[in-house]
């Protein structure tokens, strides 16, 4: 089991108590993303003006001027979050997806919808429930991690390491200089080179 990006960590309550702690009346994506409806309304009149903002907010590209905003959760909206990271409406896609790559996604979102991938954040704490019984020491499978070093998900690097201590086949965790939460796109080779490498001890 190869993760990318998101480092496999135990939840101490149900994910959404979690974020409402952490976050209080702040903005926060997930916990915007479980009104029904809301995100759906917003992200698809306009699909590429969100997909530039998020492919943006979170890769290594701007890392040294992004800034994490303290947005109030009441009338503040995905991507006007996104855009005020970064300092405003990117005009390009970043240069490693380029207009090509960007126009596929695009596209198909525009025809799937996004009501799909939203519901997979709805249910964070029915799958808490389906697995918080299940111990980390019985997963025996060979497992590693790899994130980009300019990823938000992995600023608290401790959440890496304590894969170390919970999976006991952790073949170990690779962090790529650079990148960020895209980081099999932002760093192909690098991500290539990572994954041939723990293909190779098994």
């Amino acid at each position: 089991m190869f993760a990318a990006s998101v480092p496999f960590n135990t939840w101490p309550a149900p994910p959404t108590a979690v974020y409402r702690r952490m976050h209080g009346d702040r903005f926060f994506y997930i916990n915007y993303f479980h009104a029904p409806g809301v995100a759906e309304a917003e992200l698809e009149p306009q699909v590429a003006r969100f997909l530039n903002a998020i492919y943006w907010a979170i890769a290594g590209d701007l890392a040294a001027t992004r800034r994490p905003t303290d947005a109030p959760e009441a009338g503040t909206t995905l991507i006007d979050d996104f855009e005020a990271m970064i300092g405003g409406a990117p005009d390009t896609p970043p240069p490693w997806l380029g207009s090509d790559g960007f126009a596929v996604f695009v596209d198909q979102f525009r025809r799937s919808g996004l009501h799909g991938p939203i519901n997979w954040y709805r249910n964070f704490d029915e799958n808490y429930e389906l697995t918080r019984h299940v111990d980390p020491a019985a997963l025996t499978m060979p497992t590693a991690f790899v994130a980009g070093e300019h990823d938000p998900v992995i600023a608290r690097r401790h959440l890496i390491d304590t894969q170390d201590h919970l999976l006991p086949n952790h073949l170990g965790s690779q962090v790529i200089d650079g990148a960020g939460h895209w980081v099999q796109q932002e760093a192909p080779a690098e991500f290539n080179e990572w994954l041939l490498g723990v293909l190779a001890r098994l």
